[in-house]
């Protein structure tokens, strides 16, 4: 008996995950942009820092993407943002608390720095052009995940309807997401970002 305790040991490590082993930085396929509807977030964190004036979409973060089972995440631990970096972000990433932990958990698996990273994320977000409907939302807007999708195809004649992915919060828009190779070019999502929002969506008021 006591021979066959260290055979099912084995047995069992065999099979057991590696629930500790982190992912590798910079492996990883493809960049997903993720834009946050401000309004949405702020009526649940409404002491927030970033909620403390009116903003339309604000850059929830880049992440590093697989073809196949999400993206990795927490790779290793990252130094702090510098305040100048922290500043210059301010006009997309209205939250320093968000620039650090959008550093520490999809940045530190990308390979980069904090600039390095940083940096990207800002050109990404300035690759996008936002249609003019979303910079003002005086009340509720009613609109579909269609519409959305060709107002955005409409100002960047670059996107298609694949290469665009929605989250909603019930009937509630609450992010946006686009998806980009390594060089910053857009490409089609992977089946991992796909919409998460009914026909019918609402957009949350800027004001």
């Amino acid at each position: 008996m006591q021979k066959l305790i260290p055979a099912v040991l084995a047995a069992i490590l065999a099979f057991a995950p590696a629930a500790q082993a982190k992912d590798e930085p910079g492996v990883f396929d493809y960049w997903v942009l993720a834009l946050t509807w401000s309004p949405q977030y702020c009526y649940n964190h409404e002491r927030d820092q970033q909620c403390q004036r009116s903003y339309s979409f604000v850059v929830h973060g880049l992440w590093p993407q697989f073809e196949k089972g999400g993206g990795p995440e927490d790779c290793m631990d990252v130094e702090r943002v510098e305040r100048p970096l922290v500043l210059r972000m301010a006009n997309i990433m209205p939250s320093s608390t968000l620039v650090q932990h959008e550093l520490q958990e999809h940045g530190s698996c990308s390979g980069m720095n904090a600039e390095d990273y940083l940096l990207p994320t800002e050109r990404a977000h300035r690759s996008l052009t936002m249609p003019a409907a979303y910079y003002d939302v005086p009340e509720e807007l009613k609109t579909t995940v269609e519409e959305i999708e060709n107002n955005f195809i409409q100002y960047n004649s670059d996107l298609n309807p694949k290469q665009i992915a929605l989250k909603c919060s019930g009937r509630y828009l609450s992010e946006i997401r686009f998806c980009f190779d390594k060089d910053f070019n857009t490409r089609d999502c992977a089946e991992d970002v796909q919409d998460k929002c009914g026909k019918k969506v609402i957009l949350r008021p800027t004001r």
